[in-house]
């Protein structure tokens, strides 16, 4: 399979998982609050148990949703650069998308630690690890493109002749 079609693939399944369950937030094992990346991203998150909206407000210093808003658009913008093949860019913005989404885990997770008092826990879904491994592996399979770009289909790269 070409670098090219590994990059798109890793990044389609990177955007695939903001569609999935992302985080689900429990209290006493008994989960309040899930929600996928979509659902994160838009502020529309519901609770389990009604479907009602979450009415609770965030804090207004942390905003999760402009960390999980990067790293889709770093998945998107992965796909349509994977055609042009910008292996830098693409490097880039697999390593970006990454950054964000570990940033948010930490942050929300240092958030519901001090905010529940030990009360609620929080857990991360196959959403979640579905485009972080996805953005991982872009970021990845670009770099070793983007160090090496005369190397063509596993072959070593060329290196030129010395005169005399």
């Amino acid at each position: 399979m070409p670098r090219r079609q590994i990059s798109l693939a890793a990044f389609a399944v990177a955007a695939v998982g903001f569609f999935l369950p992302f985080v689900t937030l429990s209290c006493a094992g008994r989960p309040v609050v899930t929600a996928t990346g979509i659902q994160l991203m838009t502020g529309k998150v519901n609770t389990t148990p009604t479907g009602e909206p979450l009415r609770a407000r965030a804090v207004p210093d942390v905003d999760f949703s402009l960390l999980v808003l990067a790293a889709f658009a770093c998945s998107v913008l992965g796909m349509f650069a994977s055609r042009r093949g910008r292996r830098t860019v693409l490097a880039c913005a697999g390593g970006i998308g990454a950054g964000a989404l570990l940033l948010f885990s930490s942050a929300l997770s240092a958030h519901v630690r001090q905010g529940g008092s030990g009360l609620f826990t929080i857990e991360y879904g196959n959403g979640f690890y579905l485009a972080l491994f996805g953005l991982i592996a872009a970021g990845i399979a670009n770099t070793a493109v983007a160090e090496h770009p005369n190397q063509v289909n596993g072959a070593p790269p060329s290196r030129p002749q010395s005169p005399g």
